[in-house]
């Protein structure tokens, strides 16, 4: 037990388990839950569920996990529900751990074991606390568990950078597509901000932001005419379902995504330098505009920011209240409708991720989602640092687009609480998992150019 624990804590946890006895457990273990939450009064309904969870086992089985998790994971956002999105995540989270027991070996690793533990344990307490508590199982179910297993999953299959690359590939055509469909309703009907499949453009703005940055490397990058063009083709399609959202949160902050992969790669500096020029002129404009119109100067006030701030402000007087514990999942509508019924507006959350994590999860669960996310990009960061030749330049930028993606989505929702949406949150959590496994990649096995440079600049040397 002891020495479980201390691999526990070490972030590794291995288990060997035989394929067919580890099969058979699995297919007990799903399907009691099951049976039990839909009743055995109904025999159809067992046999059912029973055929369909052997033979997704079965199938599994004789598929590589691998391309079945980065082919069917990214077509899970064509839904137009989340509550399938959410039943599909399911499927394809067991399929991914059944299809790790059908090599005969389960390895179970953990990447910061003690704040996941947090993260999971502050969401479920948050649940007691909530004034809805069906709504609070629904978000805990959506937001925090099912994300959180996603991240897990694909953290054991450890992809190799091409297979990260078809799943961001595959992302990328998923975007397109919704950017092109949500561009000709536009001319069609004229109306603004209505994006195909999404019933938020501030969530699906998000959504694009994460990817974004992956599109336009992967652009400037091809080595052909053929995916030159083709890459080109998805990025349009990428640039037209944010410019659909008209949010001006991903907007911005995609700037600063891309700002910070053109320091790092010269040649999206010198393609991405006329939209630069242009951001660097118009983005000051239309912060002074808005400030302008926030102040009421101009024809039409700014309503947006001025609920925003009056949000941000009312839920500063709040917090010392929820500091510690928080109000509970999906509490907040109801307690500012309380709290300040007068409000210009009356927000489902308070337009910024930290005050969002705070209020639902109280300290402990904001500060281990906070400490998760900022040592991920911390390493990342610094595995770039350490990679800086010839041999990893592929892996090197496939980890700055995931560190730009990343860091445009919080960036984003210093202005917003996105990241709480069950149908970005997912995604968010995978490319967590990918940027992990590629940053443990890369510093396990740095270059020797990165070697000497390091060998050279340590203190031994000196």
């Amino acid at each position: 037990m002891l020495a479980l624990y201390s691999r526990l804590l070490a972030g590794t946890t291995d288990l060997t388990i035989g394929r067919f006895p580890g099969a058979l457990i699995l297919i007990v273990a799903i399907s009691v839950p099951l049976l039990l939450a839909l009743g055995f009064y109904n025999p159809s309904i067992a046999i059912v569920t029973l055929i369909s969870i052997a033979s997704l086992i079965a199938l599994i089985l004789f598929f590589d996990v691998r391309a079945f998790a980065t082919s069917i994971f990214p077509l899970v956002f064509l839904t137009t529900d989340d509550r399938y999105m959410i039943a599909m995540l399911v499927i394809i989270g067991v399929g991914l751990f059944i299809g790790l027991i059908s090599r005969a070996k389960l390895e179970l690793s953990m990447g910061h074991p003690i704040l996941i533990s947090l993260i999971l344990l502050t969401g479920y307490l948050a649940i007691s606390g909530a004034r809805e508590v069906s709504t609070a199982k629904y978000l805990f179910l959506a937001v925090t568990l099912i994300p959180t297993l996603m991240f897990l999953a694909f953290y054991q299959l450890r992809l190799r950078p091409a297979e990260m690359r078809r799943l961001l590939v595959i992302l990328s055509c998923v975007i397109a597509l919704i950017g092109y469909v949500s561009l000709m309703r536009y001319l069609q009907t004229g109306l603004g901000r209505d994006v195909f499949l999404w019933p938020s453009q501030n969530a699906a703005a998000c959504f694009f932001g994460l990817v974004l940055p992956f599109t336009v490397t992967a652009t400037m990058e091809a080595k052909t005419l053929a995916s030159r063009t083709a890459f080109a083709i998805l990025l349009l399609g990428a640039l037209a379902a944010i410019f659909i959202t008209q949010t001006r949160a991903i907007l911005v902050s995609s700037v600063i995504g891309l700002a910070y992969l053109a320091a790092s790669n010269r040649k999206i500096l010198k393609v991405m330098l006329p939209v630069f020029i242009v951001s660097s002129v118009a983005l000051p404009g239309l912060i002074i505009s808005r400030l302008a119109m926030l102040f009421g100067h101009g024809v039409i006030p700014d309503w947006s920011s001025v609920g925003r701030i009056q949000v941000w402000m009312n839920s500063l007087l709040m917090l010392p209240d929820y500091f510690f514990r928080g109000m509970g999942l999906a509490s907040y509508p109801e307690i500012y409708a309380a709290r300040f019924p007068d409000s210009f507006i009356q927000p489902l959350h308070p337009h910024n991720i930290l005050l969002h994590w705070i209020f639902n999860f109280g300290l402990i669960g904001m500060a281990a989602l906070a400490s998760f996310i900022g040592i991920l990009l911390f390493k990342g960061i610094k595995a770039i640092r350490n990679t800086v030749e010839a041999g990893r330049s592929a892996e090197k930028s496939l980890l700055l687009a995931l560190n730009a993606g990343i860091l445009t989505a919080l960036i984003a929702n210093m202005l917003d609480a996105t990241l709480g949406n069950p149908m970005v949150a997912p995604l968010f959590w995978v490319l967590l998992s990918l940027q992990l496994t590629l940053t443990e990649r890369l510093m396990e096995n740095p270059s020797e150019a990165a070697k000497a440079k390091l060998a050279v600049g340590s203190p031994r040397a000196a």
